[in-house]
């Protein structure tokens, strides 16, 4: 392990300890991790790890379950705005309310996260 100050700001392919902390930060969303999916994003989050490959399939998979846990139709749409790419998708969750839990989750998330919620969605 290194210490926090050693590390880089985000990794390639990775995660942020800032992205990884907001995501956390989100009650709906860290409802969603598993046990050792909330362990390794709390790594993450105090900046224990350079390894942020792993978070990201643990952030990506959890954002899909909260996705779903709000129905088919918000499920639909993000599929949807997921086949449209990137920007297409930061755009659909923008739409959301403001207070919506999808689209807090979908903002905190970085580029990483979200390029692997689009590849499960599509």
């Amino acid at each position: 392990m290194t210490t926090a100050a050693a590390q880089p700001r985000a990794v390639a392919n990775g995660m942020s300890a800032m992205e990884a902390r907001e995501l956390l930060n989100i009650p709906e969303f860290r409802a969603e991790l598993t046990a050792a999916e909330r362990t390794q994003l709390e790594s993450v989050a105090r900046g224990e790890t350079l390894y942020g490959t792993q978070s990201v399939v643990s952030a990506g998979k959890a954002l899909v379950k909260l996705i779903k846990k709000y129905g088919p139709s918000l499920y639909d749409k993000a599929q949807a705005a997921a086949k449209r790419g990137l920007s297409a998708f930061k755009n659909w969750a923008r739409d959301l309310s403001w207070y919506h839990p999808v689209r807090l989750a979908v903002l905190a998330a970085g580029d990483a996260v979200l390029r692997h919620v689009i590849s499960i969605l599509t």
